[in-house]
């Protein structure tokens, strides 16, 4: 199921894998699984649990980069990049298990099957594309902005609602700024008629006035 792997038999997969050492560890909830600035020499791959990527400025403010799913390669981009430092840290958010290739083996896994290095490439094109993402939505220089983006972005319901997938601390994290201010900031779009709130769930009342967020 490792999208690595996808499109890739499992008597070839186990060819391919001979004489690769493969690490697996396991990490508690709330324990840190890689840390930012930390020189990346394995490939770390989440095969149970959940967990999520934060990044710290020189400031000690707290962004939350991405809730990553299961199971999941970590930093594919890092690896083989000249300068092999991670920019985000990696949190479990549930009790984790991962499984480790150390580069050297993993370069060997790529020059032996052309379907695994293309996936790879596949993984850190997507990584690219979605960090491109990521950057022009915290480029957003407001709070309202940032959360008309958001809701903007997000699948309706049959009903014309939207859920949100996280708590008020987690989109505060999300957005990289304090919970108070972002809950200041709904209040007032709330009192102003262009959203309606009820716990986690959203309806856009003033479309036209979030557009011109």
């Amino acid at each position: 199921n490792i999208s690595l792997f996808t499109g890739i038999a499992k008597n070839e997969l186990t060819n391919l894998l001979k004489n690769i050492n493969i690490l697996e560890k396991k990490y508690s909830k709330g324990t840190m699984i890689l840390f930012q600035d930390d020189r990346y020499e394995s490939l770390y791959i989440i095969i149970k649990g959940k967990c999520y990527g934060e990044m710290i400025d020189f400031t000690g403010k707290i962004v939350k980069i991405e809730d990553l799913p299961t199971p999941v390669p970590l930093a594919p981009a890092v690896l083989f990049s000249s300068q092999n430092k991670l920019p985000v840290s990696i949190i479990a958010k549930t009790d984790c298990e991962a499984m480790i290739i150390i580069k050297k083996d993993f370069l060997t896994l790529c020059l032996r099957s052309e379907k695994v290095l293309t996936n790879y490439l596949e993984l850190v094109s997507d990584k690219f594309v979605f960090i491109s993402k990521r950057l022009n939505f915290l480029s957003f220089k407001t709070i309202k902005g940032k959360i008309a983006n958001f809701l903007l972005s997000l699948p309706l319901q049959k009903d014309g609602s939207i859920k949100i997938p996280f708590s008020i601390e987690e989109l505060a994290n999300f957005f990289g700024v304090t919970r108070p201010s972002l809950s200041r900031v709904l209040l007032e779009m709330e009192a102003e008629k262009v959203i309606k709130r009820e716990h986690k769930t959203v309806k856009i009342i003033d479309k036209n006035r979030l557009l011109k967020e």
